[in-house]
């Protein structure tokens, strides 16, 4: 009788986690669609939200309960965003650097709920950009900071290492505008 109700119980869950996680995958898809198209993003890395992650790709893994991460990444850049115009031979020229020097930072988090899902934060923030001007395109102006689009990252656990030794996650990322 125990074991049947713990049966159930486990049914239960892994049903609500399935709804979970589908209903976050439309949810973020339709968000997606809205984007512009025209945007350029100079930064490129996104960095993973918590220490198991390496650089930029995030783990399966999620913490226990109330686990939690937090972490600076500070980078430079040269010539990030650089312009090129066609030339007679059918070839590009490089016409100028839009954006020339460039130091950035992300301020990431995270917190494990529940032994099954992690939400963290990214808030990418740029400390110091300069930029060019050349033949009639008006470049980055000088000396301009702030801070970029906060990124979303919640991580839903679907299988543990512990249990099907390998760990899987589905991790639908959003990115909401405050730029």
């Amino acid at each position: 009788l125990f074991r049947r109700r713990r049966q159930q119980a486990t049914s239960r869950q892994h049903a609500a986690r399935s709804c979970v996680v589908l209903l976050a995958g439309a949810f973020f898809a339709l968000g997606a669609a809205a984007q512009n198209q025209f945007d350029v993003p100079v930064e490129r890395l996104r960095p993973a939200i918590n220490e198991e992650g390496i650089l930029d790709v995030e783990s399966g893994q999620v913490g226990e309960h109330m686990d939690w991460d937090a972490a600076m990444w500070v980078g430079y850049a040269f010539n990030p965003l650089v312009a090129y115009k066609p030339n007679d031979a059918g070839g590009f020229d490089r016409a100028g650097a839009l954006v020339s020097h460039r130091i950035a930072a992300n301020l990431v988090a995270s917190v494990s709920l529940y032994d099954w899902i992690a939400v963290g934060v990214d808030l990418p923030t740029t400390l110091l950009q300069m930029g060019n001007n050349f033949e009639g395109v008006q470049g980055i102006p000088a000396f301009r900071a702030g801070i970029g689009d906060l990124r979303l990252v919640p991580k839903f656990n679907l299988m543990r290492a512990e249990d099907y030794g390998v760990d899987l996650s589905l991790i639908p990322a959003i990115t909401i505008p405050t730029a």
